[in-house]
């Protein structure tokens, strides 16, 4: 009777295992990232943002979508940020880490299959059209055509080495060393830094001409104002250049020649040349 009592016990629990997890496999994005991830990530900017534990979701997925702008391949980071994050591929800015912290592992509380659900969520929803150009005006950051301007003097054909090699961080076939990634790690902080410092001021400054002629104002009043845009774009187009230097100093021949594959003197994907009609330039981020 105590046997019959003990396996009737037994197979209730297993059955209900079961349906947990054919439950868990039947849930959306949505409702997987609201379990997994919604204690710590909000999915809207709070008033108070002393309240925060983690990144509000639609600055993640924007610095995402900036560094990787095709789907599959945001898709493919994150799933495997979450399960191996590091502060040399975090897209967070430092002071963010600072205070967040770095993400903790989520090996053991997500499967693959519900990660990659989650991911394209993420992708998929956020952040929105609203988010999107409150982060522009925070940033100074200015769009044409739908495209951020960018604040360098050359503006396409240059290469975006830091999100390439972040692409390519631990492909074997790239081979990187330690010792060269923590050098190029240095290399996107000093960068990162100096155009943190000098595109709001290109921005700034950009707006304040343009407002200033269309309403009326003298140009020659203006010169003073376009010497000094001049100078800071090309003061952000040095760091773009150096950038560009050091990295090919750390890598190889080889290595080089793999991240800027040439076909018939044009630069390959990853690069600043135009793909798919729009260009890209900046050796940190998108700019």
């Amino acid at each position: 009777m105590m046997n019959a009592m003990k396996g009737t016990v037994l197979l209730s629990a297993l059955l209900a295992l079961g349906t947990l997890a054919v439950q868990a496999g039947e849930m959306s994005g949505e409702e997987l990232f609201k379990n997994k991830c919604g204690s710590c990530h909000m999915t809207t900017r709070p008033a108070d943002m002393s309240t925060l534990v983690a990144p509000p979701i639609p600055g993640v997925a924007l610095h995402v979508k900036n560094a990787f702008p095709k789907k599959q391949d945001a898709v493919a980071f994150i799933e495997s940020y979450a399960l191996h994050p590091s502060r040399d591929r975090s897209l967070c800015m430092p002071a963010k880490i600072k205070r967040f912290g770095l993400m903790p592992s989520q090996q053991g509380n997500v499967t693959p299959e519900e990660l990659k659900k989650i991911a394209e969520y993420i992708v998929d929803n956020y952040p929105n059209a609203d988010f999107v150009r409150m982060h522009q005006r925070l940033e100074g950051r200015e769009m044409q055509a739908g495209r951020p301007i960018s604040p360098f003097l050359i503006r396409q054909g240059l290469p975006h080495l830091s999100k390439i090699l972040m692409q390519r961080w631990d492909d074997p076939s790239l081979g990187l060393t330690n010792d060269q990634k923590a050098k190029l790690v240095a290399i996107r902080k000093e960068t990162m830094t100096g155009v943190r410092t000098y595109k709001p001021q290109v921005m700034q400054l950009e707006r304040t001409i343009r407002r200033a002629i269309l309403s009326g104002g003298s140009a020659d009043a203006l010169a003073p104002n376009v010497s000094k845009l001049a100078d800071l774009k090309k003061d952000l187009t040095m760091i773009h250049l150096r950038c560009i230097e050091k990295t090919r100093q750390v890598l190889t021949p080889e290595q080089f020649a793999m991240i800027m594959p040439g076909k018939g003197g044009k630069m390959g994907s990853g690069n600043g040349a135009k793909q798919g009609g729009k260009s890209q330039g900046g050796c940190t981020r998108k700019p």
